[in-house]
């Protein structure tokens, strides 16, 4: 059970290539922030300024991202060689 769900979370933030899952890793922790933030709440803990640490952390990982640290994986698809025999849009007309 400890191994499979150690690969799994080796599988969601680790690329086929050994590299970090950037956009992964900064979804989690954007998540793990409002887990901590609603499990607060439901125990009638409410920091003084909670809207400045949200705010706090939404400006890290807006710099983190305009550094490349958080970014796509750049596949890029040509929809227009997907249909390569242009004849059968003609004849279904």
């Amino acid at each position: 059970m400890k191994n499979t769900i150690i690969n799994s979370l080796k599988t969601k933030f680790i690329n086929a290539d050994g590299t970090l899952n950037k956009t992964a890793i900064a979804s989690f922790i954007t998540l793990l922030v409002v887990l901590v933030d609603q499990v607060l709440a439901a125990f009638g803990v409410a920091p003084a300024h909670q809207g400045q640490v949200i705010a706090i952390i939404n400006t890290i990982l807006t710099i983190l991202g305009l550094l490349g640290f958080v970014e796509g994986q750049g596949d890029v698809q040509d929809l227009s060689k997907k249909d390569e025999n242009p004849s059968n849009s003609a004849q279904s007309k």
